[in-house]
């Protein structure tokens, strides 16, 4: 991780440019890049201040993106407000819209989950690998809190890093930087201020439903405990390092224990569970669920401590489910890993490529169109039961549940017709190409 020069610690003077730069230079250097940009405060205060460091450079300037969820009235004005102060620092402004409403369930969830995946679009679009974010001190110590409030383990404990591989982009080929992440907001508050800049606030900041805007509320309280933000960021970044150490221990396991099929399974060898701690098991285990789901996260704690207690137990061949995957015991020694069909259902997600395009596709598997393929619009989704009949006996189906796991895997349409189904040895002249890829 680059090493950041942290500024002074005073949350009523002014972050300078020259301090911004000491922050934002080991994350960004000279590359392109982009800001994400609500209008609060803190996105603001980065925008104004990646500006004038890339001005002051002679280097590219920033992409202002803003995403507008429609999730509340006036939110498609507050997007243009942010153009309006993207142009007055001559930045080029980008607004991504989705509409959220329709939703059920988890709705945070699963806007920050389309969110991710529309910032990757435009950010791929343009050739840019790092989109940086407003995140600050106060929004880590928060974080540190919710996970805290829900029974994290070491890795969620360990908060957010400063530079991070993009949500669903396995290939490490697109980052999140975070250069305000050891600035308190009080900070960024008063650069705008001494700005003249304003900023949005989101009623949605300071709403009791969510557990965030609570914590809040609370923080002046735990802060006279001796709970502070700078002592739970600086808390976060003691187990960040000895995260990193259990991580390493649990790469070298995995290629004793796990064997990763390129049909988008895993077998697993529970014996080496036995033999491991308990933290390095389980970041294998969530390693595991997080490579066959697709998911940029592992299930919480709780559930991933009692799927690794079923994993070493002696127990007959039962299965579960967890995380968007199906756990199936095979016999003693191996578990069978395989994608969750009722959870793909759910995500219903289809790529559209066209020659010489590349995506990923369902989080799992990095699909390529090649350039010479007959231009047409192509759909990546599951092969399912109809692409199954159309296969007939042409394809290599997997060696275990060789029907149910083919069903799963990502194949090519193109106006209603199967074109392609890489992973299986089909294809009608298309040449796409499927890789599984490891979390």
């Amino acid at each position: 991780m680059p090493k950041q020069s942290a500024p002074p610690d005073n949350p009523v003077i002014p972050l300078t440019v020259e301090a911004f730069a000491g922050v934002a230079g080991p994350l960004l250097g000279h590359a392109p890049f982009a800001v994400a940009v609500s209008g609060g405060a803190d996105s603001v205060a980065l925008m104004c201040l990646a500006a004038e460091w890339r001005r002051n450079t002679g280097h590219a300037p920033p992409l202002v993106i803003t995403v507008d969820h429609s999730l509340r009235e006036g939110s498609a004005a507050e997007a243009r407000q942010v153009g309006h102060w993207a142009a007055s620092l001559g930045l080029e402004h980008l607004t991504l819209t989705w509409d959220g409403r329709a939703l059920h369930g988890n709705l945070q969830a699963e806007a920050r989950r389309a969110r991710y995946a529309q910032l990757a679009g435009a950010l791929e679009a343009r050739a840019i690998r790092f989109l940086a974010t407003g995140h600050n001190r106060d929004d880590q110590a928060e974080t540190v809190m919710i996970r805290l409030a829900r029974g994290s383990g070491l890795a969620g404990l360990s908060g957010m890093s400063t530079l991070a591989a993009f949500p669903g982009r396995r290939q490490r080929d697109m980052w999140l930087a975070r250069p305000l992440l050891d600035i308190p907001h009080a900070r960024l508050v008063a650069t705008l201020r001494a700005r003249g800049q304003s900023w949005i606030e989101d009623p949605s900041n300071a709403n009791p439903r969510f557990l965030r805007a609570r914590l809040r509320e609370a923080m002046p309280v735990l802060a006279s405990l001796g709970l502070s933000p700078e002592r739970l960021a600086a808390t976060a970044a003691h187990l960040a390092r000895a995260s990193t150490a259990i991580d390493g221990l649990a790469d070298g396991m995995w290629r004793g224990v796990v064997q990763a099929d390129p049909c988008g399974y895993v077998l697993l060898q529970t014996p080496g569970l036995a033999h491991a701690s308990d933290e390095v098991a389980l970041r294998l285990v969530a390693r595991v669920l997080r490579t066959v789901s697709g998911e940029a996260y592992a299930p919480r704690f709780d559930r991933l401590s009692a799927a690794l207690d079923w994993l070493r137990a002696s127990q007959p061949a039962t299965g579960r489910t967890l995380g968007g995957c199906r756990l199936f015991r095979r016999n003693a020694e191996t578990v069978l890993v395989a994608r969750e069909e009722s959870a793909m259902q759910r995500a219903a997600h289809v790529l559209r490529l066209a020659p010489g395009g590349s995506g990923v596709w369902d989080g799992r598997f990095a699909v390529v169109i090649p350039q010479g393929a007959p231009k047409a619009e192509y759909e990546v989704s599951p092969l399912g039961p109809d692409g199954l009949k159309v296969l007939g006996k042409q394809a290599r189906l997997p060696r275990h549940e060789p029907r149910r796991i083919a069903a799963t895997c990502p194949a090519v349409w193109c106006a209603g017709r199967l074109r392609a189904a890489p992973t299986l040895g089909f294809d009608t002249g298309i040449g796409a190409t499927a890789a599984f890829l490891e979390a």
